[in-house]
């Protein structure tokens, strides 16, 4: 089943990479480099965010994560928290984040990280 999915992350390059590999999967692609987009989340209506842990601002991946899943309106939005940190795991189970991908990651975990989510909410 495709899904729509957000991409947020401050690099183009992995902007352009993520959003063609998963397009190339059949998914609706939304991508920006700044977290503006999310203040447009009622209208995307995105099934799946991809979002970079230090995407820039004043705020942290993790805390728009935390923010999501706290709020009753977004938190059936599953989230992948990617971040070149080592303690992504940490940060991804403090924040509520559904996965998270630790950059740098290759094509096929970015695929396997999105199926899994995907197959799990078929299962709900």
């Amino acid at each position: 089943m495709n899904k729509k999915i957000l991409v947020v992350d401050d690099d183009e390059d992995i902007v352009a990479i993520v959003s063609m590999v998963l397009e190339e999967l059949g998914h609706e692609i939304i991508s920006a480099t700044s977290t503006e987009i999310l203040l447009q989340l009622d209208s995307i209506k995105p099934d799946v965010i991809i979002l970079d842990n230090s995407i820039g601002g004043e705020y942290l991946g993790s805390q728009i994560c935390k923010e999501l899943k706290s709020n009753a309106k977004y938190k059936d939005i599953k989230v992948i928290l990617c971040s070149g940190v080592e303690d992504i795991t940490l940060i991804a189970g403090d924040c509520k984040a559904d996965s998270f991908l630790k950059k740098p990651f290759g094509l096929d975990e970015l695929e396997r990280v999105v199926s899994d989510l995907i197959l799990a909410q078929k299962a709900v």
